[in-house]
């Protein structure tokens, strides 16, 4: 089951998975979304699925019987959290790294308090007093798509932002390019692939236009860190930007799946595979293509047609 399954990231799991012959896919949705358009009948369940409601367990768990479900790809970070904290709750298992690490990944302030003494940590401020230089980069602790961002320009439109909301991280702003790793952790904590790509002509946080670094070396090296650092399972990625000097600076990690990790699956990294099969007990490797890809992305427009016909 893939769960919400309307997203960007929702369905290139489920492109990743649909014609693979070991797995049927299912998905599941709080509300009407994109996958009604994509989903064969039957294998779809929209309904009032809401983490925050107090029913929610037995729902989604009548979901799971409903449909036989083996396993459950969580495609957002809140989900994530919430289905592995509720893991021995559930009737199917949870294809996702470990509770601890997602509840830290979910939460920015969280996140870099975990990581504040490492070279690739991304400065941030306690309070305005410690800011020596304009701009400053806000970020909620928790969100995605760069929602409820701010780069600030001045102090007094810092310390009029903050007056009105007092939780953002207030961060270092890194000028430079823009990078996503993609990673795969196997069941052991073996870090068996770390993949960078470009991330150009941004926009709602789906990089559209993207290209495979030259030289993976430094990312892999801030891969294995966060693989040391923390207890990873399955796909995972993590996002960093250089800074004024140059330097690798990490702004995220999440124990999800991208959208754009469609990008490594053409050349032979198939994400949600590698996880369900791991989640399996099984032992896996990347057979990984090295040749010259780019990703050009763009929207996309599915249709319903209400017209009645006998013959075509």
């Amino acid at each position: 089951l893939i769960f919400p399954a309307g997203s960007e990231n929702a369905l290139e799991i489920y492109d990743s998975l649909k014609y693979n012959l070991h797995f049927n896919v299912f998905g599941a949705s709080g509300k009407t979304d994109h996958a009604e358009y994509v989903y064969p009948k039957g294998k779809l369940w929209l309904g009032d699925l809401y983490v925050t409601s107090e029913s929610f367990i037995d729902e989604f768990n009548g979901v799971l019987d409903s449909f036989k479900i083996d396993f459950i790809i969580p495609t957002h970070d809140t989900i994530a959290v919430f289905l592995t904290k509720h893991r021995s709750e559930l009737h199917a298992k949870v294809v996702c790294s470990p509770y601890e690490t997602a509840k830290i990944a979910e939460n920015k302030k969280l996140t870099y308090e975990a990581l504040k003494n490492y070279p690739f940590s991304n400065r941030s401020y306690q309070n305005i007093d410690e800011i020596v230089k304009c701009p400053v980069f806000l970020k909620p602790y928790m969100g995605a798509g760069g929602k409820g961002t701010h780069l600030v320009e001045r102090r007094e439109e810092l310390e009029s932002i903050l007056t009105k909301n007092p939780n953002y991280l207030m961060c270092e702003y890194l000028p430079g390019k823009e990078y996503t790793v993609d990673c795969f952790t196997d069941r052991n904590g073996e870090l068996l692939f770390a993949g960078a790509r470009t991330r150009e002509r941004i926009t709602m946080g789906i990089t559209f236009h993207s290209e495979r670094v030259r030289d993976n070396t430094p990312f892999e090296s801030i891969a294995r860190t966060l693989n040391d650092k923390f207890k990873f399972r399955g796909a995972w990625f993590f996002q960093v930007k250089e800074d004024e000097h140059g330097q690798l600076k990490l702004m995220e990690f999440a124990v999800r799946q991208a959208g754009t990790m469609t990008f490594y699956r053409q050349l032979g990294v198939n994400f949600a595979a590698l996880s369900l099969f791991d989640a399996m007990g099984c032992d896996v490797k990347v057979l990984f293509n090295y040749y010259e890809i780019t990703l050009e992305r763009r929207l996309e427009g599915k249709y319903h047609l209400n017209y009645q016909y006998e013959k075509v």
